[in-house]
């Protein structure tokens, strides 16, 4: 089992940088952008992503020359490696709280209509929410404030690490606390 961080929103060099982490928690999925290289499962190999991302994305990875490998790999991570069972994390920074859930799909699958009218990702796996967590809860569980992998002072869409023990030994903190329906009663509308 492993645990994603899994940020949906755009990216910093876009104009509106929106937040879309509580449109996938009211949604039951997690969704990541990068319409323009179409349906994730269509693209058979690592290197065939990376030609897309750097033909039809390359324009926003001026700022930086990784950008593109960077965003292969969360991208090829999210459809080969998460896996269902596995715990998502998505931080939401409008609230500062943190969506934590379950993958339920097998595969990435692909739907072009907005989530809660504003989110146009349609790359998304089905994610049963378990828990809302604020900044020190998880803190208490990752002291570092690291999930996975260092991001080369980028944050990935999806970085990954093994289930720290802290999550494994308190998993009354995270699993069986059912979430609410409308987080705006939670402080986060």
């Amino acid at each position: 089992m492993n645990v994603w961080k899994i940020y949906s929103r755009e990216a910093a060099t876009t104009k509106t940088h929106q937040e879309f982490a509580r449109e996938c928690y009211q949604a039951g999925v997690i969704a990541v952008g990068w319409n323009q290289i179409g349906d994730l499962n269509a693209i058979p190999t690592r290197d065939r992503l990376h030609e897309l991302l750097t033909a039809k994305c390359g324009h926003w990875a001026d700022y930086n020359a990784n950008a593109i490998s960077q965003w292969t790999g969360s991208l090829w991570s999210f459809r080969t490696e998460v896996q269902p069972g596995d715990y998502v994390v998505c931080p939401d920074g409008e609230s500062d709280q943190y969506y934590v859930g379950r993958i339920q799909s097998a595969r990435v699958y692909r739907d072009k209509r907005p989530l809660g009218g504003t989110c146009p990702f349609a790359n998304r796996r089905k994610v049963k929410w378990l828990r809302i967590l604020n900044r020190a809860q998880i803190e208490k569980i990752w002291p570092s404030g690291q999930f996975g992998r260092p991001a080369n002072g980028l944050e990935h869409p999806a970085t990954h690490g093994p289930a720290p023990k802290a999550l494994e030994q308190t998993a009354t903190l995270v699993c069986p606390a059912p979430l609410p329906s409308d987080p705006a009663r939670h402080g986060m509308g």
